[in-house]
C-alpha cells in the first residue's frame, strides 16, 4: 500500500456541532433572576459563587446570588430601602457591597449586616487588595469630602486626596499601593500607597481594571459618533485605545488576563480584546449593560437594565478526519457531543494491524493561522475554539513495512525492508 493514499471521506464524529462557534450570537446566553429592576454589578469568588446587585426590588436586599444552577434574590439580611451599585469581595466569606446613601453591607460567610460608613453620600463602586485594605468610592456630598473612603479591617474612614473631586464611578487596583478611581469630567486618581495623584482624559470614565500596574484600561463615554470610548495605562502614559467605531458607551470591563478582556456598555454593546485587537460580539440583546466579571475566560457574566443577565460560556465542536479507514481509528478522552471552552480532549490514533499511526492536521475554520500539525500520540487538544483534526496513518510500523523470511538452511531470519 501507498503511503500517499488520497484523503478519503471518512468522517468519525467525535463531536457534532450543537454549540456556538466564536462570535456566534449564541455564545451569550440570557438568564433569569427574577426582577425586571436594573443590576447594576456582578462579582464572584467562583463559576458556582456569584453575586448580582441593583435597584430595590423584592427581599430585604438587592442582590441575588448564582449558586452554578440558578439566580436567585436573597431573604435574609437586613432591610434596606436602597439600591445597591458595586460589589466585591476577597472571598467567598469576605463580601462587600456599596449604594445609594453611604449603605455599606458586608457578608462574613454566614450573615449579611450593615457597616457604618460616616458617608451621606452615594457610593458607585468598591474594590479591596485584601480584608484589611477596602475602597468604596461614590459622590462628593459635602464641599470638603474627597470621594473615597478606606476600611481598614475594623473602620471606614475618608481618605485624604485632592479637593474639588466630584464623583468616582469606579475604582480597581493591583496591589495596596497601586489603586486606581476613576469619574466624572475624565478624572483619573491614583494612589501610590502614600498620595492620591490626578490626572485626566477628558470624558468621562465608568470603568477601569487592569491585569497589571502597567496593562490597565478604562472606559467612559461616547463623546462624538462612531468612536471607541477607552483609554490605556502602560505604566507611565494614558492613551486612546484602537478599537471598533461604536454608537454608545461602554460602562463596565473585567478581563481574564492581558490577553483576554470584555468591555459591555449601551444597547447590548459587548467588545472583547484576544491579544492582538478589540472586536466587537454580538450579545443578542439591545438592553443597557452595566457590568462584567468572569470566573475566566470561558464563564463571563454580564448584567443590565430590566434584569438582563447575560452569560458567555461557549460550546465548540470537534471533528476528526482519517486518511484511511482501513489502517486505524480515532477515541477521544472525554467524547462529548460539543465541548465547554476550555475542554483537554485526549486525542488517540489506533493503527490496525500492519499500520502505523503518521500526524495530526490541527484546522482552525475560522482562522488558519492558528493551525498546526503534530506527531505525538496521543496527544492533548484544548477546545478553545472549533477544531477540524485530520489523523494521517500509514502503512506499516514505524520502521516502515516488515517481510520476514526464514533462510531455510542457514538457520538465519532475516528481514527486508519494502517501500511503501
Amino acid at each position: 500500500m501507498s503511503t500517499r493514499a488520497a484523503w478519503v471521506v471518512v468522517i468519525l464524529v467525535i463531536g457534532l456541532w450543537c454549540g456556538p462557534t466564536v462570535g456566534d450570537e449564541s455564545d451569550w446566553q440570557p438568564m433569569t433572576c427574577w426582577t425586571t429592576r436594573s443590576l447594576m454589578d456582578v462579582w464572584g469568588s467562583g463559576p458556582n459563587d456569584v453575586y448580582i446587585v441593583g435597584e430595590k426590588d423584592i427581599g430585604p436586599l438587592p442582590v441575588y446570588h448564582y449558586d452554578g444552577s440558578a439566580w436567585l434574590p436573597l431573604m435574609d439580611g437586613p432591610e434596606l430601602t436602597v439600591d445597591l451599585h458595586g460589589i466585591w469581595g476577597s472571598g467567598p466569606n469576605d463580601i462587600f457591597a456599596v449604594g445609594e446613601e453611604g449603605t455599606i453591607v458586608y457578608y462574613n460567610g454566614s450573615a449579611w449586616s450593615e457597616m457604618t460608613s460616616g458617608a451621606d453620600g452615594s457610593f458607585n463602586d468598591v474594590w479591596g487588595s485584601g480584608p484589611n485594605d477596602v475602597y468604596a468610592v461614590g459622590e462628593r456630598w459635602w464641599p470638603d469630602e474627597f470621594p473615597v473612603y478606606h476600611y481598614d479591617g475594623s473602620t471606614w474612614s475618608m481618605a485624604t486626596g485632592p479637593e474639588m473631586i466630584d464623583e468616582l464611578y469606579a475604582v480597581w487596583g493591583s496591589a495596596p499601593n497601586d489603586v486606581f478611581a476613576v469619574g466624572q469630567l475624565g478624572t483619573i486618581l491614583h494612589y501610590d500607597g502614600s498620595a492620591w495623584s490626578e490626572a485626566t482624559t477628558g470624558i468621562w470614565l465608568f470603568d477601569v481594571w487592569g491585569s497589571a500596574p502597567n496593562d490597565v484600561f478604562t472606559v467612559g463615554e461616547l463623546w462624538m459618533p462612531l468612536w471607541f470610548p477607552m483609554y490605556h495605562y502602560d505604566g507611565s502614559t494614558w492613551s486612546s485605545v484602537e478599537g471598533p467605531l461604536l454608537e454608545s458607551d461602554l460602562d463596565g470591563i473585567w478581563g481574564s488576563g492581558p490577553n483576554d478582556v470584555f468591555a459591555v456598555g449601551h444597547s447590548g454593546t459587548i467588545v472583547r480584546y484576544g491579544g492582538a485587537s478589540w472586536s466587537e460580539m454580538s450579545s443578542g440583546s439591545s438592553k443597557r449593560l452595566n457590568a462584567v466579571w468572569g470566573s475566566g475566560r470561558y464563564d463571563v457574566f454580564a448584567v443590565g437594565d430590566d434584569g438582563t443577565v447575560l452569560h458567555y460560556s461557549p460550546l465548540y465542536a470537534l471533528t476528526v478526519t482519517i486518511n484511511d479507514e482501513q489502517r486505524g481509528a480515532v477515541t477521544a478522552d472525554p467524547n462529548l457531543p460539543s465541548y465547554p471552552g476550555g475542554t483537554p480532549v485526549t486525542l488517540t490514533g489506533e493503527p490496525n494491524e500492519g499500520s502505523s499511526f503518521n500526524k495530526w492536521k490541527m484546522h482552525d475554520p475560522l482562522d488558519a493561522n492558528n493551525d498546526y500539525t503534530d506527531t505525538n500520540n496521543p496527544t492533548t487538544l484544548v477546545m478553545d475554539r472549533d477544531w477540524e483534526v485530520k489523523a494521517a496513518f500509514k502503512c506499516g510500523s514505524e520502521l516502515g513495512p516488515m517481510l520476514p523470511m526464514i533462510l531455510v538452511g542457514l538457520g538465519m531470519f532475516a528481514v527486508v525492508r519494502r517501500r511503501g
